[in-house]
């Protein structure tokens, strides 16, 4: 099956260390399956998606894999969000799931954040 193609924009990534900082120590956590989101109100007139994918996590090859299917699944999950929303993706070590996995955890961990069952990290 083929893969979504393209990059997110430069608007569109948060790569900044202090921003993936202030997300990380002051943004809502929520888990979704082998994903930790931290959370905030973005500042810009659209979300913003950064990543961290530590070596644990495999070697190049599965961690490039992953990030493009989180990238892919964030075009689609994005839509769910009430307002523009800065979001940064740690992923825990797990065998490669489809996109449509990638997907499904990445809005219910939206979701779950707009609808406050999460408590602040």
């Amino acid at each position: 099956m083929h893969e979504p193609t393209g990059s997110l924009g430069r608007r569109e990534r948060i790569r900044a260390k202090r921003d993936f900082t202030l997300l990380l120590r002051r943004g809502q956590r929520v888990r979704s399956g082998p994903l930790q989101l931290y959370m905030r109100p973005s500042d810009a007139t659209h979300s913003r998606l950064g990543m961290a994918v530590s070596r644990r996590v495999g070697n190049a090859v599965r961690r490039n894999r992953i990030k493009r299917l989180v990238r892919a699944a964030f075009r689609v999950a994005r839509h769910h969000c009430k307002a523009p929303l800065d979001l940064v993706v740690v992923v825990s070590p797990h065998e490669p799931a489809i996109l449509g996995d990638y997907t499904e955890w990445l809005t219910e961990a939206i979701q779950k954040a707009q609808s406050g069952r999460e408590r602040p990290a």
